[in-house]
């Protein structure tokens, strides 16, 4: 009997220590392997502005929506995108990360940009700040016809807003928005496998730990560690890539200032050399030049707000290759912590 109990003790030790360390251990690290097929560890080439060989051309052919123009069935397809992603033999929380991942891809082609934004491209007005002012309230469907149609541009807090809301409805992740004072940038961090993640439709990209090859929280991130050996990583953008809108208002200044030459690219040319200083200048102190965008792959975009559309690459407000860019937009609050 009393070796019969000892080893009934054992047995019962022997499972809740088993619970114990399963407990313990039940987290899995999310690593770059992982989200190999949905990132590019290429840096983008710089593409810097030059206005001495500026190269504009119009396309003869129209963009009605940059993704699927009804939201219920891009909202079918993203979900067969997502069952192709349960099929893998990864963690639970790569999966959810990989879901993630697609997801900010779609955001972040399905909304377009304002070439020289919203204030300066003369496309802030009064219906503008009303849609900007009640877009957390509005049904997921109307901001995305709104966005999609390339109405009106839609920058990161609405980008945010829009993703936070399609995360939970999609795919049950729940998040919060992080505020970057001064101006600098609002992002969603979701949250999978109790920790939180940078997932941002504004520029969709992962953190590396090039040592352990693990991507990073935000809590590591924004700690006092230095994070020497994290690389930021963009996405292949599954969906295509942004666009910049070219508003009917600035148009009108243009055709205003240079007295209707007929001839756009002639007056965005010229405004820009005109013009350059003050524009630089709008760049917040510590932050580069974005990349030019493609403007001789310029589309008409059939609405009454914007009347062309031109493809970009890389971030609309900076760049993002390095340690340094990461603080500078998701950790910083002035260019002294940097």
């Amino acid at each position: 009997m009393k070796s019969r109990s000892i080893l009934s003790f054992l047995f019962i030790c022997s499972l809740l220590s088993c619970n114990f360390q399963n407990h313990h251990t039940s987290y899995q690290h999310i690593s770059l392997s992982d989200v190999s097929e949905l990132i590019t560890t290429s840096r983008l080439r710089p593409n810097p502005w030059n206005l001495d060989s500026f190269n504009c051309k119009i396309l003869p052919d129209t963009i009605y929506t940059n993704s699927h123009p009804v939201f219920d069935s891009a909202v079918m397809q993203l979900q067969l995108k997502f069952a192709d992603i349960d099929k893998k033999k990864s963690s639970l929380e790569a999966r959810q990360y990989c879901k993630a991942l697609i997801l900010a891809d779609f955001v972040y082609a399905t909304f377009s940009f304002q070439l020289f934004g919203p204030k300066y491209g003369f496309a802030a007005d009064s219906n503008f700040m009303a849609i900007r002012n009640s877009w957390s309230q509005l049904p997921l469907d109307t901001c995305y016809q709104l966005g999609n149609s390339n109405t009106f541009s839609v920058y990161c807090s609405e980008r945010t807003s829009f993703f936070l809301r399609l995360s939970d409805k999609l795919l049950s992740l729940k998040g919060r928005n992080i505020i970057i004072p001064n101006g600098v940038h609002e992002f969603p961090l979701l949250t999978i496998g109790g920790k939180e993640y940078i997932i941002d439709p504004y520029d969709p990209f992962v953190i590396c730990d090039t040592i352990s090859g693990n991507l990073m929280d935000y809590s590591y991130i924004s700690s006092d560690s230095s994070c020497n050996t994290c690389l930021p990583y963009r996405t292949k953008r599954k969906f295509g890539e942004s666009r910049q809108l070219v508003s009917i208002g600035l148009i009108t200044k243009l055709d205003t200032e240079y007295e209707n030459s007929s001839c756009f690219c002639c007056e965005l040319e010229k405004y820009m050399q005109e013009n350059w200083q003050y524009l630089t200048s709008l760049i917040k102190p510590c932050f580069s030049m974005p990349d030019v965008p493609n403007f001789s792959n310029m589309h008409i975009v059939p609405n009454a707000r914007n009347h062309y559309a031109i493809p970009m690459q890389g971030r609309v407000d900076g760049s993002l290759n390095a340690l340094n860019d990461i603080k500078r937009y998701y950790t910083a609050d002035s260019c002294s912590q940097l």
